[in-house]
């Protein structure tokens, strides 16, 4: 731009900013850009016949309406249809931009194309940004993931109860859709961030039924219970691994036995079985773990 004095390029530099900042947050950014372009590409041809060819010879605010209206129409038609929505907004848009309805109109052919190739320029450049710029790497945004869920386990076995279920489930529930998005866009061998999030809400609720089945059953807190929640913490913030899949084992068979000395009552007896199936959900995570990166 500085270099050959190009008065139209502060117009294509506007629109590649708009366009990056308003689909810098979509996961789709290239693809809505493009929706862009195509946008433009159908708005510079009516464009040029509308505002070069037909109103320098018509007269008056009737046949603008007529000249603008007819095309405009057809835009909000596709508008009104979300396959092509975004093309024919860009389209209406540039449209009218590019026929810039005034008072006392100006017709330069040369100003029109001018103008024209800077927005072809200015949107072709964000979707370039988009395509060779990639901030949100499926594979890295899994792993984000599953360390945000990790961090969630950990707060579940100290957390107050009352609207846990509601927390974990809301996050999770986020978390999951974000992998579903991206589960086709990883390779076979990084798929597995799917399974990491399941195996994180199995063993989420199950802790979460655990502590309810003990607030229940007015289990005191005792020695048992704090070094059993204590060596769940460390073990849910080192991550499933290969060979972590019996680390649960000890620990839960000492808890269990504080557990069957104390007078038998249902609750009881559905927190024995949540201390069971916690092992089994952690044992299935690591087994996964390793099918995935081999045995250490």
């Amino acid at each position: 731009w500085l270099a050959t004095a190009w008065s139209a390029a502060p117009g294509g530099l506007v629109l590649t900013c708009v366009v990056c900042s308003l689909f810098a947050s979509r996961e789709n950014g290239a693809q809505i850009g493009m929706s862009f372009l195509r946008g433009i590409l159908l708005a510079v041809p009516v464009a040029f016949f509308v505002g070069q060819i037909l109103l320098p010879q018509w007269s008056g605010f009737a046949l603008l309406c007529l000249g603008m209206g007819v095309p405009l129409f057809f835009g909000a038609l596709g508008m009104a249809n979300p396959k092509i929505g975004a093309t024919a907004t860009s389209y209406c848009l540039h449209l009218i931009v590019l026929v810039a309805p005034l008072n006392t109109m100006t017709f330069d052919v040369a100003n029109f194309l001018n103008s024209a190739q800077a927005m072809l320029l200015g949107v072709g450049a964000a979707v370039l940004a988009f395509k060779l710029l990639v901030l949100r790497n499926p594979a890295w945004h899994g792993r984000r993931l599953r360390a945000a869920t990790q961090s969630d386990l950990v707060r579940l076995t100290r957390r107050d109860l009352r609207g846990a279920e509601t927390w974990f489930g809301g996050r999770m529930a986020d978390r999951l859709l974000q992998l579903a998005r991206h589960y086709t866009a990883l390779p076979e061998a990084e798929r597995g961030r799917w399974d990491d999030g399941v195996h994180g809400l199995d063993i989420g609720d199950e802790l979460l039924h655990l502590r309810m089945c003990l607030q229940v059953a007015q289990v005191p807190v005792d020695r048992a219970q704090r070094e059993y929640l204590q060596q769940l913490e460390s073990v849910l913030a080192q991550g499933p691994g290969p060979g972590r899949g019996q680390r649960l084992d000890a620990a839960g068979h000492t808890f269990i036995q504080a557990l069957q000395q104390l007078p038998s009552s249902d609750p009881l007896r559905l927190a024995v079985g949540a201390v069971l199936q916690l092992q089994r959900s952690w044992a299935k995570w690591c087994q996964r773990q390793e099918e995935i990166h081999g045995v250490a």
